[in-house]
This record gives C-alpha cells, sequence and structure tokens, in this order.
C-alpha cells in the first residue's frame, strides 16, 4: 500500500543454506552448507562455502517444506544470531549458485531431478562428504582479491583450514575461465574507490 514501509530486522552472523530435493511434499535430498566467506564480506552471496553436518538447520528446513506440499528443487537460507538460534531469512525455489559444491560432495542434484520427472521417483539421498570446501575463483577473483587486501579475517582462516579444497578452475576449459578473470580484474581495475569503499564491503 502507498505510503506504507516493510521493516525487516538484520541479524548479524554467519549465514547457512539447506539444499533439497522434493518430490510431492517428502524430502529425497538434503545438504547444508555454510558460507564462509560472502560478498559484500559483511553479508551476501557466498564465494567460498563449505559442506557441514548440521542436522538442526536440517530438520528445520524439511519440516518447513514439508508443510507446503514442496515439489522440486530449494535453498533454505538461515543465519545463527548472537546465541546461535537459527533465523529463516528465505526460501529460494530455483537451483542454487553453489550448485557444484554439492555435486562435488556427493549429491548431484540436477540428476536427481532429472531422475524423479523420467522415473516418478528417485531414493532418498542424505549422506554427503563434510567439510568439502569451493572457491569460486574464476567468477570472483576480483572479490577474494578485495577481501585479501582488506585483511578479511576469513579469508586466512579458510586458506589455512583443514579438509578438501577445490574450485571452479577446469583446464579441460579454460577459455571460459581465463575470460572470466579478465573480465572482473578489469572490473576491480576500473571500479576504483566504488569497490574498496566501506558502503560497498561491510
Amino acid at each position: 500500500m502507498k505510503g506504507c514501509s516493510m521493516i525487516q530486522e538484520y541479524v548479524p552472523g554467519e549465514i547457512y543454506d539447506v539444499c533439497v530435493l522434493f518430490n510431492e511434499g517428502e524430502a529425497r535430498a538434503a545438504l547444508a552448507q555454510r558460507r564462509v566467506i560472502t560478498f559484500p564480506l559483511g553479508g551476501g552471496f557466498g564465494i567460498v562455502n563449505e559442506t557441514v553436518r548440521d542436522f538442526r538447520l536440517i530438520k528445520l528446513a524439511l519440516r518447513l517444506l514439508e508443510s507446503m506440499n514442496w515439489h522440486g528443487v530449494a535453498q533454505v537460507e538461515f543465519r545463527l544470531d548472537a546465541d546461535g538460534k537459527p533465523k529463516l531469512m528465505e526460501v529460494n525455489p530455483k537451483f542454487w549458485g553453489t550448485l557444484e559444491l554439492s555435486i562435488k560432495a556427493g549429491i548431484d542434484f540436477p540428476h536427481l531431478l532429472y531422475k524423479m520427472a523420467i522415473d516418478g521417483d528417485v531414493d532418498p539421498t542424505f549422506r554427503y562428504r563434510e567439510g568439502i570446501q569451493f572457491w569460486w575463483v574464476s567468477s570472483n577473483l576480483h572479490m577474494l582479491l578485495v577481501a585479501f587486501l582488506q585483511k578479511h579475517r576469513n579469508v586466512l582462516s579458510a586458506l589455512l583450514s583443514r579438509g578438501v579444497k577445490t574450485c571452479d578452475i577446469h583446464l579441460d576449459d579454460i577459455v571460459p575461465v581465463y575470460l572470466k578473470i579478465v573480465k572482473n580484474l578489469r572490473k576491480l581495475l576500473l571500479g576504483g574507490r566504488a569497490v574498496f569503499s566501506d558502503s560497498y564491503i561491510l
């Protein structure tokens, strides 16, 4: 209505996602991940993500979508507040940008969705590799450089952390990777103060 405002509470803290596949209200796959580094750094999309084993968040996401008789894929986003209590942020009814991490961790959501569409159903899949860390280098190198130059604590801790690290650079198809890196570095150089300003990166 004209003249009215919607005020949303700001919840500081880490962002967690639960990625799921449902078949007519019944869960067929689920995976939880943590956004280790986001852009902007104060909270945004993940440029470094890591799979985690968080049954509490998975149960919350499944219960919510079961009540909605959900069908298909979704990404359920939570923030953990200062007390560690999860706050629901949103439900995205589509494949998520970190899909490659899900596949690397052992749940091939696109293939499962395809099989479900063709065969009518798939066997439930809830086992995946925990601690897989995925870096989106080719698409977000300029953002990672900004985070590194600003000495953001999560960059160093992510680099030094244990576990498997992988990224979106594929040597068997290097030309698109090269073009992405050049484009984004150019964006960083031309962005000047706007890229490094406190209003852009929190």
